[in-house]
């Protein structure tokens, strides 16, 4: 009796161990679509902050990439999925300072399956075989990753980008704000024009005072004046039917 219930025990232990294996390894086959949704920005003193979810297992590791061409940025962070595969970036910003206003991309890729924690590997399989969907990306050593990308992320910021015109309308501006030191040329498209104004402190008399039109020839009216302003001198505008635009002179 006893040997009959040792051999029962030997193959009921057997099957279990045989299903099991059989279960792990489908499990590790199971193929994953992979799902990024929800992705939000928020914009806070000129930095950039995303966060959304996925399907994806939970430790991930996301390589997350702002870029902008124009303004020649590139930055990037790599950040892991928490539970219920949602994931939250750090600040994106220019070093110390804001972003720049403008149209980012926005990349999400998850790195290859061989830099993922074993868990996430195994689930991804080798090479990232096991990942399927539209987000799925081949690369060029055939590792597949997921990559979610965003064309038009719009920045707003007060950063001011000193290689970029800027337009005034009339009234009182000090110099360090709006707009930044350096080397203008100043224009406008209005005909009759109006009262172009820069006081210095250190100075009695405007360092500028001059009309601004496009109907009168100098020295009765002047467009396109080429002027230098310093931190803290006072700009007033006065009587343009438009804006006055700041050029910058880039040497």
């Amino acid at each position: 009796m006893k040997k009959y219930l040792v051999l029962i025990l030997t193959l009921v232990f057997s099957f279990s161990f045989t299903n099991y294996g059989a279960s792990a390894s489908a499990a590790a086959e199971d193929k994953i679509k992979a799902e990024v949704t929800k992705v939000k920005k928020k914009v806070k003193d000129g930095r950039l902050v995303f966060r959304g979810d996925t399907n994806l297992p939970k430790k991930t590791k996301l390589l997350i990439k702002l870029d902008n061409k124009k303004l020649n940025y590139h930055n990037k962070m790599t950040v892991s999925t928490k539970a219920f595969g949602k994931f939250n970036s750090k600040k994106f910003a220019d070093g110390k300072d804001p972003l720049f206003s403008g149209t980012y991309t926005l990349t999400i890729q998850t790195l290859p399956a061989s830099e993922q924690i074993k868990k996430v590997k195994t689930q991804f399989g080798k090479d990232g075989k096991n990942l399927k969907g539209d987000l799925i990306k081949k690369m060029d050593n055939g590792n597949k990753v997921v990559e979610y990308v965003e064309l038009n992320v719009k920045v707003k910021s007060n950063r001011i980008n000193p290689e970029k015109p800027v337009k005034l309308e009339n009234g009182e501006y000090t110099v360090g704000e709006k707009i930044l030191p350096g080397k203008y040329v100043v224009s406008t498209e209005s005909e009759m024009g109006g009262n172009f104004f820069v006081a210095r402190e250190e100075e009695s008399e405007p360092v500028v005072n001059e009309i601004l039109g496009t109907k009168l020839e100098a020295p009765l009216m002047y467009n396109n004046l080429k002027v230098e302003l310093k931190k803290g001198d006072q700009i007033t505008l006065k009587s343009f039917d438009g804006s006055v635009t700041f050029t910058p002179v880039t040497q």
